[in-house]
């Protein structure tokens, strides 16, 4: 856990956020990966594979600590996608009943910590090959994509910024 970062994510809306983690997923090994649509996802925002095992995974980009309702979405997401299991994927952490009811439904928990863990596995992963220059152009596309969801985060946080900048010039002439 590397806790002195930057972290980006925070603060994303929740549709930069799913594809910030379906890249992370992505160079974590994971492969066959949908992003599925916003509304009628069945509580499951992407769908992965890996070494044989097919995911479904619920996205929740909190402030405060997620619930037990993720947990229930995503198990019941699982069946109707025909998945092996069932994870919650965020960038804080779990309540205490949440993490009562994944231990009884087989629900995989990946907190703020995991998903850190994750992001600088992809960057040492990253690091480590760019030094030795076997980048693939698989790897650049990624990153692109990896970069632009980064991207879209810091520019809806300052778009917020101008906004109450403008609010508080407006009310402070008056």
């Amino acid at each position: 856990m590397r806790n002195n970062a930057p972290f980006y994510f925070d603060e994303m809306n929740g549709h930069n956020f799913e594809h910030f983690c379906a890249e992370v997923l992505r160079k974590n090994g994971f492969g066959n990966i949908n992003i599925t649509r916003g509304s009628r996802d069945y509580g499951v925002d992407i769908l992965a594979e890996k070494d044989g095992v097919s995911y479904a995974i619920q996205c929740k980009r909190y402030n405060g600590k997620v619930g037990n309702k993720a947990v229930q979405e995503v198990f019941s997401g699982k069946s109707y996608y025909s998945c092996d299991k069932a994870i919650v994927l965020t960038n804080s952490y779990f309540t205490e009943q949440a993490i009562d009811t994944a231990k009884k439904t087989g629900v995989v928990l990946w907190n703020r910590d995991d998903l850190c863990d994750m992001y600088f596995a992809y960057q040492d992963y990253k690091s480590m090959h760019s030094r030795q220059g076997s980048r693939s152009s698989d790897d650049k596309n990624t990153d692109y994509r990896f970069t632009t969801a980064i991207k879209g985060g810091v520019v809806l946080a300052i778009a917020w910024i101008v906004i109450i900048i403008i609010l508080v010039f407006k009310y402070a002439c008056q």
